[in-house]
């Protein structure tokens, strides 16, 4: 949940959408806002075990190398005695004394709410990954009772969709030796220069075109950039893609994996068959089904991708405009068989909206205009 934030366990979107305010509105209360943020909220001296199972579990991911920061809330009404606010302060205390030897910085803060102002307070529990009150229970009980949440929240919009309900997975087939299978064939060259065994020129030299059976990939990401003075995007053979606005390294939109090997796509597009079940796309890097071949067109200013499952044709173009900054899409999918397809597509972006994901992700906050039905998102 500090990695891939769960919205069952942070403020309502509303709230973080409303409260949420610039990453130095929390430096007067010592914490930098570089790493997550988990946090919790505590009001009665009752409940300091619940903020003692926070802080083993901080000690925990500490010693296995993931840094966050642990925030403890007072939210006691101010008082002379403070006698909650000297056992929080004990508790992390002795948890920083625990935790030297893993460094000088801890990474634990106890704050008071009433020392802290409303812009900090509303920015601190707005960018907390994870924000839970001591009063709804044990740590345990909160994780449980948000992912029976989720689960509802899925059936209950599968439902209002009129989707199916999902077949169990058939079981996987046993295992074959490389002989039994074979290796992955090659695709054919034919209409195209200077075939290598992945791609080659059409006919008029203008495109570049790759041809990708089974699982073969490039030998490295082969990748082509389009963009206009301002903004821009490239896209491998097999689809991965990754989009940036002024600078491709400070303002990227979309991650850049910049790794050879694997070349995960940040963005992409899939198409789901409401009648079996199952996703697809016309490229590669998104969902790979070994049967199909994916053939990409790389040319001046846009990359188009094709593929045939079954009946269906896929051919989609990402161009971008020549003045605004915008990348545009189009999709055309073909029906050559008899029976009618239920097919709903999705476009997918793991968002960026800066120079580092993971420094990011947590304080972007995505809205739809009811007007255009365009879905946005901001840093």
């Amino acid at each position: 949940y500090l990695i891939y934030p769960d919205p069952f366990l942070r403020l309502p979107a509303d709230s973080i959408a409303s409260g949420l305010g610039r990453q130095s509105s929390l430096w007067p209360t010592s914490i930098s806002g570089d790493f997550p943020i988990f946090l919790v909220r505590i009001g009665d001296v009752a409940d300091l075990e619940i903020v003692a199972q926070a802080l083993r579990f901080q000690e925990y991911m500490r010693a296995r190398g993931m840094m966050i920061d642990f925030v403890v809330v007072n939210e006691q009404a101010s008082s002379y005695v403070q006698d909650l606010q000297r056992a929080v302060e004990t508790l992390c205390e002795n948890s920083r004394l625990r935790g030297r030897e893993l460094g000088p910085r801890q990474h634990i803060f106890a704050v008071r709410r009433d020392l802290m102002d409303e812009p900090t307070y509303k920015t601190l529990l707005s960018v907390a990954r994870v924000a839970l009150h001591t009063r709804n229970g044990t740590i345990f009980d909160q994780l449980e009772r948000a992912e029976t949440a989720a689960l509802q929240a899925r059936d209950a919009l599968q439902q209002a969709e009129g989707v199916p309900a999902r077949q169990p997975s058939p079981p996987l087939p046993e295992p074959t030796r490389a002989s039994e299978g074979g290796a992955d064939i090659a695709a054919d060259g034919t209409g195209l220069s200077l075939w290598n065994g992945f791609g080659g020129f059409d006919g008029d030299g203008r495109h570049y075109v790759t041809r990708l059976t089974g699982r073969r990939v490039t030998p490295q990401p082969w990748i082509n950039v389009i963009s206009n003075a301002s903004f821009g995007f490239h896209v491998s053979a097999e689809g991965a893609g990754f989009t940036w606005s002024r600078n491709s390294r400070d303002y990227q939109l979309t991650p850049w994996s910049n790794d050879p090997v694997s070349n995960r796509p940040g963005e992409g597009f899939y198409i789901y068959d409401q009648l079996s079940g199952k996703a697809f796309s016309p490229m590669a890097a998104v969902v790979r089904d070994p049967s199909m071949t994916y053939e990409t067109w790389h040319g001046q200013g846009f990359s188009t991708f094709r593929s045939k499952r079954g009946p269906l044709s896929m051919d989609l173009t990402q161009v971008v405009d020549p003045v605004d900054p915008v990348k545009i899409t189009r999709l055309r999918i073909q029906n050559a068989g008899p029976a009618p397809e239920r097919l709903r597509v999705y476009a997918y972006a793991e968002w960026v909206l800066g120079g580092h994901r993971s420094r990011t992700a947590a304080t972007i906050v995505p809205t739809r205009d009811a007007a255009t039905g365009a879905m946005l998102a901001q840093n």
